[in-house]
């Protein structure tokens, strides 16, 4: 009967939403004992020996444990010194600490002492074995055996699950011992690992988490997160994800755009076929130390979602850049700082769209983080009323750098303008450029000091093309050097084909005849850009400066 329950109870779960063991006490774990543990032939099996049947359950202080046998096959008749596997779960009072109990035991000091002998371990899970017999051969210190034996321990949300295989107190037959001493370590880890996934699986059906934010059962499913929460156009987002397997869990967690046109702005979280994240954001007129694809930059995790458990999922945007992280690992980041856009975010499948592609599991657990500035305040009402974190609306130049914003030209760093710091080579190419909309390049460089990573490789390549730039005389750019009047001015007259100098009388005292910048500064002379006798070729140009100056060619 009991087989027959725990088979028809694993086909439901095969049939609805994947859901968490979640807030499971050691009096719930018993009081399922009868449903909680698998029926022996549910078990994998051993060469040379018979499938594993269910002999009688434990008792257990803090959880429940099950007990199986098998079988000699050469001597199906012997009761005693036979291959056994015992099961247990073990309740804590939450996942932190169940955390804290795993981590002590896969710190103990019997591994150092050579008491255990350490197979194979992460941050889940850990399979060990004892190479001679005795009582409390296991971590949890609960399996006696007459020799080796195998072990494997687990977290699972709140809970520690056991699984061990060791031959049985009794006179052991020489057959028995020379068949298990030749057991694959494979085998007994398919074994054991197996086996606690069955336990992960009943844990999943028999306590799921109640009335959980979100639970998508279909690819369709869906939930507009702005109907709920408040959401920051500059913060985080945090939330708990829960799956039984990531990999066919795949699909959408978040998203914004669907498969509409993507405007500035708009955000993604998705599940990939291999149980990893990905998050995306559109950002086509930002520069940033990752990679851009068709206005997207993205990060993803290198670790996957662990199943039948809450994952802790962060994911972050705005001023202070984009950002992604998965539980414990480090999280992935990229340098762009565009603020979220005002579009809906939904939970699983974008609304209204062709198509459905929603993630299969359950959501919960939602978090909401704004960004602040150096005074406490919300990034976000910040800059409601501020073009930059930095620029007063009662700045002379406001209406510069309004204007400047809109045309993409002046975007800001991590929220910031820094009007009067002076501009680097790299930056400025990128600047003009963007304000007479030539757009980039891919073509290749030759400067000894550019990288085929350098940021703003893309943005050079096209100011040699078309002529704006030519480096120095070594073979190199300087990308982080200031520009100076004399560069700027000489950019400007290259960009400008429309402008004619035939002119060789010295407009300022400090520009000599033919020198190399001679007709930038007759360009800024005749634009009335720098008044006065003098031009001072080499003093470094500002944000300001260029602001205003590309703010009267556009007008």
């Amino acid at each position: 009967m009991k087989r027959f329950l725990f088979l028809f109870f694993a086909f439901v779960l095969m049939t609805l939403p994947a859901q968490a063991a979640v807030d499971v006490t050691a009096v719930d774990l018993q009081n399922a004992s009868q449903l909680m543990h698998p029926d022996g032939a549910s078990l994998e099996t051993l060469s040379g020996f018979s499938g594993f049947y269910y002999r009688d359950e434990i008792s257990v202080f803090g959880g429940t444990a099950s007990h199986y046998q098998a079988l000699l096959l050469n001597d199906p008749w012997l009761s005693s010194g036979l291959p056994e596997v015992q099961l247990r779960v073990l309740a804590y009072a939450d996942q932190e600490a169940a955390d804290v109990a795993f981590e002590k035991h896969q710190s103990s000091s019997r591994f150092n002492e050579e008491d255990l002998s350490l197979l194979t371990s992460n941050s889940h899970a850990i399979f060990y074995t004892k190479a001679e017999g005795g009582s409390a051969v296991d971590l949890l210190q609960s399996v006696s055996a007459d020799s080796s034996s195998f072990h494997w321990l687990e977290k699972n949300g709140n809970v520690l699950i056991q699984a061990s295989l060791y031959l049985s107190d009794g006179s052991i037959h020489e057959d028995t011992l020379r068949g298990f001493s030749s057991l694959e370590q494979d085998e007994i880890f398919a074994l054991l690992s197996n086996a606690a996934d069955l336990q992960k699986v009943s844990l999943g059906l028999l306590f799921p988490p109640e009335n959980p934010f979100f639970s998508a059962q279909t690819e369709g499913s869906s939930r507009n997160l702005n109907e709920t929460y408040e959401l920051p156009l500059n913060g985080s987002l945090s939330l708990d994800i829960y799956v039984s397997d990531p990999a066919a869990a795949v699909g959408t967690v978040l998203d914004s755009s669907g498969l509409l046109s993507a405007t500035d702005g708009d955000l993604y979280l998705y599940i990939t076929k291999e149980g990893k994240l990905l998050a995306g954001l559109y950002a086509p007129y930002y520069d940033a130390d990752c990679v851009q694809t068709a206005g997207w930059y993205s990060v993803g995790t290198t670790q996957a979602l662990y199943p039948y458990e809450w994952n802790h999922v962060t994911l972050r945007y705005g001023v202070g850049g984009f950002g992604l992280s998965l539980n414990d690992a480090a999280e992935v980041y990229c340098s762009v700082s565009q603020a979220r856009s005002g579009r809906a975010l939904h939970m699983g499948d974008y609304p209204s769209d062709s198509l459905s592609e929603g993630m299969i599991g359950v959501v919960d657990h939602i978090e909401i983080d704004f960004s602040l500035d150096s005074l406490g305040r919300r990034v976000d009402s910040v800059l409601a009323s501020q073009l930059f974190l930095d620029l007063s609306p009662t700045d002379p130049d406001f209406e510069v750098f309004e204007f400047l914003k809109a045309e993409k030209v002046f975007l800001g760093s991590d929220g910031f303008l820094r009007a009067d710091s002076a501009l680097n080579r790299a930056a400025m190419v990128k600047v003009l450029l963007r304000a007479f909309d030539y757009g980039t390049s891919s073509a290749s460089v030759s400067f000894s000091d550019v990288s085929s990573t350098a940021w703003y490789k893309k943005y050079l390549a096209k100011a040699v093309e078309i002529g704006m730039v030519k480096g120095h005389d070594n073979g190199t750019f300087g990308g982080g050097d200031f520009v100076t009047r004399a560069e700027f001015f000489t950019m400007l007259k290259r960009l400008d084909t429309t402008f004619k100098s035939s002119e060789t009388e010295a407009v300022y005292s400090d520009v000599k005849a033919e020198v190399w910048y001679e007709e930038g500064a007759y360009y800024a002379h005749t634009h009335g850009f720098v008044e006065g006798p003098y031009f001072y070729p080499t003093q470094m140009v500002t944000r300001r400066e260029a602001a205003q100056v590309l703010y009267e060619l556009l007008q």
